[in-house]
């Protein structure tokens, strides 16, 4: 099992006389070109092999880092075990999650902090193939944020209560998920009409002859 964690604030709706009556909304300071603070509630979600799960939703200012063990302990609680691998933000690569991960049995995949850049360990060719297959797979995570914020509308939740948006940011990736299902049982469809077709006109005696006749 593969689990992808990440976080990101989810922007509110605009204008100052707005925000002024909704008094839960902070300002977070996330430093991007053109988006240098950003209003609204902030999300952890993870990745669970395509489905995403909503860790937390806040409006406070907590560090996400503190979510990996809490949510590694409930998925052992769901599956009965660990999962094998977690790819990972940089934020969730402190002492406590590696040494947990470490204990545990999990291989915590994920860049290295600024600061411990430097301090790395060299790695061989296989660790390094296996690091930037893991980045791969964290980009899903990157992803679904996108998704999220272009097609279900996380990039401006306009209702007013805490309650009420934290509703709206819930329905949002269950409607995901519900859609990746939906895709499954097309594709799974599609592939039972094939194999009908194939076996009617492989044993039909009218639709062989035809078949064999055409050869």
């Amino acid at each position: 099992m593969v689990r992808r964690y990440h976080s990101r604030a989810v922007r509110a709706g605009c204008g100052a006389c707005y925000l002024i009556k909704k008094p839960h909304v902070r300002p977070i300071v996330r430093g991007k070109a053109g988006k240098k603070t950003e209003f609204g509630a902030k999300i952890s979600i993870s990745d669970d092999n395509g489905f995403v799960e909503v860790d937390r939703i806040s409006w406070d200012n907590y560090n996400e880092a503190n979510d990996l063990i809490e949510r590694a302990e409930r998925y052992k609680e769901e599956r009965g075990y660990y999962p094998a691998r977690i790819c990972a933000d940089a934020i969730y690569m402190t002492v406590a999650n590696k040494k947990f991960c470490e204990d545990h049995g999990i291989r915590l995949s994920g860049r290295a902090r600024k600061k411990e850049t430097a301090e790395a360990e060299v790695q061989s060719t296989e660790q390094q193939e296996l690091f930037k297959s893991d980045l791969r797979k964290r980009s899903v995570i990157e992803g679904r944020i996108g998704t999220s914020k272009r097609k279900y509308g996380l990039d401006r939740i306009m209702t007013k209560l805490v309650a009420t948006s934290r509703t709206v940011i819930g329905m949002a990736f269950f409607v995901m998920n519900a859609e990746k299902i939906l895709r499954f049982l097309r594709l799974l469809f599609a592939f039972f009409v094939f194999v009908y077709i194939a076996i009617t006109c492989l044993f039909v005696p009218e639709r062989r002859a035809a078949l064999l006749g055409a050869y």
